[in-house]
């Protein structure tokens, strides 16, 4: 077998983990749910499948009586193999974060075995493809064909358009465009700085902290958050009313030019 701490084969829905009944749908260990892992098998032909279940209102009495897994593959395999002969509540969890965490932590394990699973993804990033699902993507109309006229470029709005026949081809940026390039690109810090936004953090005593385009580093330095201060200044708020930043006030000062 893949795994080593399989026990007892289970052929109805009563499960008993940890003292806890499972057949009362009364325990909820996370406000109105029981999120669990569960492994399903069918040890003739050595196939597995390990899952987590969180959903509302779920709780480890439902497997394999009102819920079958919510995989396609193991439908299909039910179908052609008949009713697994292991079916078992592994782990029951306080929250669904614990659950999903600890699926993707053995399912990590399970990565070097996976000839004898029928789970399609590892730890939410190692993929399987089916053979149905590489002919899927093959055979997709906006797939990258790696044909003689692709490679060629002929393809492409731009094959043939090189030098004169570019569209960009020798122009020249205007001064006013060079400037404003020049501008976007510059360091927007600094009192003297006229891109700087000059922006004021008002303390619970009154003191002013003035900010010119160095607002995150000035909130961190007071240890502020600083989108709470930021939407004070969004939303026009008087001042902060609660949290670490109550008391305090933020306002934008607008430039001459505005």
């Amino acid at each position: 077998m893949p795994i080593t701490d399989l026990v007892n084969p289970i052929g109805s829905s009563h499960f008993t983990l940890k003292g806890i009944n499972m057949t009362s749908t009364n325990i909820y260990t996370h406000l109105d749910r029981t999120p669990y892992t569960y492994l399903i098998g069918w040890s003739k032909h050595n196939k597995w499948y390990y899952g987590v279940r969180y959903a509302k209102k779920c709780h480890p009495s439902d497997l394999w009586t009102k819920y079958f897994t919510s995989s396609k593959y193991i439908r299909k395999f039910r179908n052609e193999n008949g009713e697994p002969d292991i079916v078992e509540i592994r782990k029951t969890f306080n929250t669904p974060k614990a659950a999903i965490q600890w699926e993707n932590k053995i399912l990590l394990k399970l990565w070097n075995k996976k000839e004898f699973w029928l789970n399609k993804r590892f730890c939410n990033t190692k993929f399987i493809p089916t053979d149905e699902s590489i002919i899927k993507m093959l055979n997709h109309p906006n797939r990258f064909s790696f044909t003689t006229e692709n490679q060629s470029g002929t393809k492409n709005h731009m094959f043939g358009k090189s030098k004169e026949k570019h569209w960009n081809y020798n122009k020249k940026r205007s001064e006013e465009t060079r400037n404003k390039i020049s501008l976007n690109h510059t360091n927007v810090v600094g009192k003297n700085n006229p891109n700087s936004k000059h922006i004021q953090l008002i303390s619970p005593a009154g003191k002013i902290y003035d900010c010119f385009g160095n607002f995150a580093l000035t909130c961190k330095e007071l240890n502020l958050p600083k989108s709470t201060m930021w939407n004070t200044i969004l939303f026009k708020q008087q001042e902060v009313f609660s949290g670490p930043c109550a008391g305090w006030k933020a306002k934008y000062i607008l430039p001459i030019s505005e």
